[in-house]
């Protein structure tokens, strides 16, 4: 593996793909891992061959992204309630439409495993646009494009965010609250909401100022995000120094 423990706090800057993998070779540069799995077909990203957490991390990564692109092709078409997603085993004539209120007939579907758990999405013909969406986005390819080619981060507040969020855990973790009691210290030194966050949150009716991590934290839209988020960047800290120690 790389030179430090993989986390999925750190997928966004720290995946970048070697030039040329040879045979033997996971695709992620500084990783020495056995490859040995490779990506579901849907996924588009061809027969390459990933070590097992290199294969797990980047799977979630374009289920998300997948899911996220079906949710704002259903939003601007004014569904904003949470689709219904099933297991594998629901099959044949129990297969119905993911899109509450809906008992349309499935007419076709797509997965957003392991991101989500259950996470098969049938969808009616009315409904299709949804999934045609998502998969015209082809981001499997798109999410290999920008590991080889974008910078480490095109947010110029991504390393003190993070600094700001890991200074701040250390200060509270264990205590009642403490996710809370980041957001409130974040908000104090101003430190700017992921522009990506406040870009899907307006796209979903909630609009907050870029430093008011306080009122996002209560919103219910917002709050899950920032939880994981806040988790995430401090458990990876703590992760690096028993890794180093």
């Amino acid at each position: 593996m790389s030179s430090e423990p993989v986390s999925q706090a750190d997928e966004d800057v720290r995946l970048r793909l070697r030039s040329e993998a040879k045979a033997g070779e996971c695709p992620v540069s500084g990783c020495h891992d056995f490859p040995s799995e490779l990506l579901p077909q849907r996924m588009q990203v061809g027969d390459r061959l990933w070590c097992q957490p290199h294969a797990q991390m980047v799977a979630r990564m374009i289920a998300e992204r997948d899911y996220e692109d079906f949710l704002s092709a259903l939003r601007e078409s004014g569904i904003t309630e949470k689709p219904k997603f099933v297991t594998a085993d629901v099959v044949g004539d129990e297969r119905k439409c993911c899109v509450p209120s809906c008992e349309g007939a499935f007419s076709c579907g797509m997965t957003f495993e392991p991101f989500k758990n259950p996470g098969r999405a049938w969808v009616c013909a009315s409904h299709a646009y949804a999934v045609n969406h998502a998969i015209r986005r082809n981001n499997g390819p798109r999410l290999l494009h920008e590991f080889r080619h974008e910078p480490r981060s095109q947010d110029p507040n991504n390393v003190k965010r993070r600094a700001a969020i890991r200074k701040a855990c250390a200060r509270h973790k264990g205590t009642p609250q403490y996710v809370l009691a980041v957001c409130r210290d974040l908000q104090r030194d101003r430190i700017p909401i992921l522009q990506r966050w406040l870009d899907g949150w307006k796209v979903a009716g909630f609009r907050v100022e870029p430093c008011n991590w306080v009122d996002a934290y209560r919103n219910k839209t917002a709050k899950p995000k920032i939880q994981k988020y806040i988790a995430k960047v401090g458990n990876a800290a703590t992760n690096r120094k028993s890794y180093r120690a």
